[in-house]
């Protein structure tokens, strides 16, 4: 340190330095406290500031569980739909069987179909089973557990008191490999519009965060796995 230096600080009087050291306090607790922000083009460094983080974190978890709140009522909206969705197998059903006289027989079957495609909807990832990779193999699978109980149904119509004859499964198969096509594909375009609503509010919600790990866990990163689930749905 050059001697002048030396001489201005030894310079200095005992209030000088009190009040030196008050200044110097007082920068270090608006350090700690609200602290300092530095930008490098996109990118920004923030620097101490206890007050700013805990008022972020406020936010930030403020706008995590509203997003969730939007994000669980579209998933409630597109359980729904899919719902919706099944119990109109019915009036697919018609297409194949005219349920004249006794209509047992035919609930019997919109009841199998039915069943078949809720335990799907309920219990399994439509969004990967629909797919064009897996779908064959879906289709085949609920196509065999549909088959399997209607011909159990159908040895017993037999004995049913209206003895109304219904199709044997050979007859109706086809028309059973239309409707699951159909299911397929009415799902399908109800994922994807749901998924694009996802999509498009965490695009709006993204630049509201105010630290960057939140808004990577919150918006980001469940934005693109929404856009690849609806990729992988329009393969």
């Amino acid at each position: 340190m050059p001697l002048s230096v030396v001489q201005d600080f030894a310079g200095i009087s005992n209030t000088g330095w009190i009040v030196l050291f008050g200044i110097a306090t007082f920068l270090f607790i608006i350090f700690i406290t609200v602290g300092i922000r530095v930008k490098f083009g996109d990118k920004e460094i923030s620097i101490g500031g206890i007050l700013r983080i805990l008022a972020n974190r406020d936010v930030d978890g403020e706008l995590s569980r509203e997003l969730k709140k939007l994000t669980d009522q579209i998933d409630a909206d597109m359980s729904a739909d899919l719902a919706k969705v099944i119990e109109f197998v019915e009036e697919k059903l018609l297409d194949l069987i005219t349920p004249e006289g006794c209509e047992f027989p035919f609930g019997r079957l919109a009841s199998i179909i039915k069943s078949e495609l809720y335990n799907r909807k309920n219990y399994n990832d439509l969004k990967s089973r629909l797919s064009a990779k897996n779908w064959n193999r879906y289709r085949d699978e609920i196509f065999k557990d549909i088959q399997l109980r209607y011909e159990l149904f159908h040895t017993k119509t037999n004995t049913v008191p209206c003895g109304i004859q219904y199709p044997r499964w050979s007859d109706i198969k086809s028309g059973v490999i239309g409707i699951l096509e159909w299911w397929k594909e009415s799902s399908k375009n109800i994922l994807k519009i749901r998924k694009q609503e996802k999509v498009a509010l965490y695009n709006q919600y993204a630049p509201k965060f105010r630290t960057e790990k939140e808004r990577n866990r919150c918006c980001i990163s469940r934005r693109d796995a929404n856009l690849e689930y609806i990729k992988m749905m329009e393969a």
